[in-house]
C-alpha cells in the first residue's frame, strides 16, 4: 500500500488490488455504492439493450471481484469497514438479480387507443 487515495482530501492508503482504480478500500466501497444506485435507477428506467447489460454484468463482477480481494488480502480492517464490504457485495448482488429479472420482463405491448374511442 504505497499510493494515496485520489479522492481528495483522503491521505487513506490504496491497497494493491484496488490501485488500479487509485482509491482507498472506504472510498471505494463509496464510489462502489452510487454506481449501483446508478445502475439500479437505469435498470428501473427500462430497455436495456444486450449490449449493456453484459457492460453491467461484467462492471459487477470486476467490483465485487477488487473488493472481495482487497477484504482478504490480510489487512487489518476495522469492523465497521468489514460490514461496509459486505453490504456493499449484498448490494451488488441484489443489482445483478434485478438486472436478471430485467432481462426476464416481458416486453411493454403498446396500448391501443381504440379503447379510447368507445
Amino acid at each position: 500500500m504505497a499510493l494515496k487515495c485520489q479522492d481528495t482530501p483522503c491521505d487513506g492508503r490504496v491497497p494493491r488490488e484496488l490501485e488500479a482504480d487509485g482509491l482507498c478500500l472506504p472510498h471505494f466501497i463509496r464510489h462502489s455504492e452510487r454506481g449501483c444506485d446508478a445502475l439500479r435507477r437505469e435498470l428501473v428506467q427500462g430497455e436495456l439493450s444486450a449490449e449493456r447489460r453484459a457492460e453491467i454484468e461484467q462492471h459487477l463482477g470486476s467490483v465485487g471481484s477488487k473488493l472481495a480481494a482487497a477484504a482478504t488480502a490480510g489487512y487489518p480492517l476495522a469492523d465497521h469497514i468489514k460490514a461496509a464490504i459486505l453490504n456493499t457485495l449484498l448490494l451488488l448482488m441484489n443489482v445483478r438479480e434485478s438486472l436478471e429479472k430485467a432481462k426476464r420482463r416481458p416486453e411493454a405491448k403498446p396500448v391501443s387507443t381504440d379503447i379510447l374511442r368507445a
